[in-house]
């Protein structure tokens, strides 16, 4: 059997084939990734250039479905921050159905970090200890505190990448005082996450979007980098 997941996210539209390989494992036949940037002219709207290019996205994953031979009701797609927050969201699944031939489910934030959390489970093995996840996503960012069994908390943050920098980022390369008015915002924004990891201290970070690869390739030799995951010491993060 062949499904698909499409992840529909702010910034970046994902598509995932994968086939069954039996017990419980999964052969993947195809990925592929296409940048948006929806939120290009804010978060509350789509604009018409970026509402066109994610149309035009979802066509190319509609023509790789169709060669794929994956069925519609084996395809399953998610809208996160921007299909959630954009005030002609609506407009836009439509057109996304008419393309795809299922309608996207706008998942709230909470719903967002529990799909993190079950994908992070199943690529990273979890040490002894409590871990924090993070996914820096275009429109919000999300964080769970969990170990192994379970998790103790968790919360979507409208603090995107693609939010942060049209709000804050004004200058090229970035003022000095614009960092400052980010991290001082990012303070406030996350107060119930510093109160979450007094509660639940987490030793290890693991971040879960494609900034952390770029952190990845800044401090990891390429001819060593694991092809899933690799560790990083906190003392070599902080600097970055």
């Amino acid at each position: 059997m062949k499904c698909a997941v499409l992840d529909l996210g702010t910034n970046t539209f994902h598509l995932l084939i994968a086939e069954s390989a039996g017990a419980g494992d999964w052969r993947v036949l195809v990925k592929n990734k296409i940048y948006v940037k929806l939120a290009e002219e804010g978060i509350h709207h789509i604009g018409e250039a970026a509402f066109e290019r994610g149309l035009n996205a979802l066509r190319v994953f509609r023509a790789e479905l169709s060669a794929a031979q994956v069925v519609p009701e084996n395809v399953r797609a998610f809208g996160t921050a921007a299909l959630r927050t954009a005030e002609n969201a609506p407009d836009f699944l439509t057109r996304a159905e008419e393309i795809l031939g299922i309608r996207p489910e706008k998942i709230p934030g909470e719903r967002e970090a529990e799909l993190i959390h079950k994908g992070v489970r199943r690529a990273v093995p979890f040490p002894d200890n409590r871990i924090l996840i993070m996914d820096i996503g275009g429109g919000s960012t999300e964080f769970i505190i969990a170990d192994r069994e379970r998790v103790f908390w968790q919360k979507s943050f409208p603090v995107g990448a693609a939010v942060l920098w049209r709000d804050f980022h004004r200058h090229e390369p970035i003022a000095p005082e614009e960092i400052q008015e980010v991290e001082n915002y990012l303070e406030t924004t996350l107060a119930d996450l510093w109160l979450a990891l007094e509660r639940f201290p987490c030793p290890t970070l693991v971040g879960a979007s494609g900034t952390f690869d770029v952190i990845d390739l800044f401090l990891l030799d390429p001819a060593e980098k694991p092809e899933r995951y690799g560790h990083i010491l906190v003392s070599e993060f902080y600097p970055l």
